[in-house]
């Protein structure tokens, strides 16, 4: 694996480290005017595009992202809060996992299970094609992401929780976050919007707002 670089949005006396995790097919370049939204809260944020990220048949599993996750929150200064979108999500809620330098978690329409949504398997000659997704990947791809489950995990999660969901997701179904709220500790919240996986502009600005004042509240 190669060297893990970090991005940082940094004010003159953050008040917290925000580690942003992108989604499956994203990169941390797309999350600079999150980044932004948070540095004008007074938070430093720390971003980086995963293992696999631009990869065309998805073939590095979920347990590297989960290490490099892991290895974020481990560099950032304390105290430390966890912004995590899609599979972001999914990744956030294990590497926040019996950790208490985490002290508050929102996440935008997560994975709750890498599989939750999938209709259809087809197996191509050299990948298979996940239905409605149309993400294309390798066997051993999906024996590593089924080792992951968010509904589980999050009962070892000790930090605050806000959820903002899609009500019209296809992609990354309700149910799924709602398995995953109805598990986890309180405090915990649950927003939902009118909107399907892709957030637009302005879903994502309030999206952005709404997690800085849930890390506001639940700072020590």
């Amino acid at each position: 694996m190669k060297k893990q670089k970090f991005i940082k949005n940094e004010p003159k006396n953050p008040k917290a480290t925000v580690v942003i995790l992108h989604g499956f097919k994203s990169s941390a370049k797309k999350y600079r005017k999150t980044a932004e939204q948070f540095y004008n809260h007074g938070y430093k944020c720390i971003r980086f595009n995963f293992t696999g990220h631009n990869e065309e048949i998805a073939k590095t599993g979920l347990t590297p992202r989960v290490k490099q996750a892991k290895k974020a929150i481990e560099h950032a200064k304390e105290p430390v809060l966890v912004f995590g979108s899609s599979l972001g999500g999914l990744i956030a809620v294990i590497a926040s996992a019996e950790n208490n330098k985490v002290k508050a978690l929102a996440l935008r329409s997560p994975v709750t299970k890498f599989e939750l949504g999938i209709k259809n398997k087809i197996k191509k000659k050299n990948h298979i094609l996940l239905k409605p997704h149309g993400i294309k990947c390798k066997k051993r791809f999906l024996q590593d992401a089924k080792k992951y489950n968010a509904a589980e995990t999050i009962k070892k999660v000790k930090a605050p929780l806000l959820i903002v969901h899609g009500t019209k997701d296809k992609k990354v179904p309700l149910k799924g976050t709602k398995w995953l709220i109805q598990a986890a500790n309180e405090p915990k919240k649950l927003v939902k919007i009118n909107a399907g996986h892709l957030f637009n502009k302005e879903q994502w600005k309030k999206t952005t707002e709404l997690a800085a004042n849930w890390f506001d509240a639940h700072l020590d």
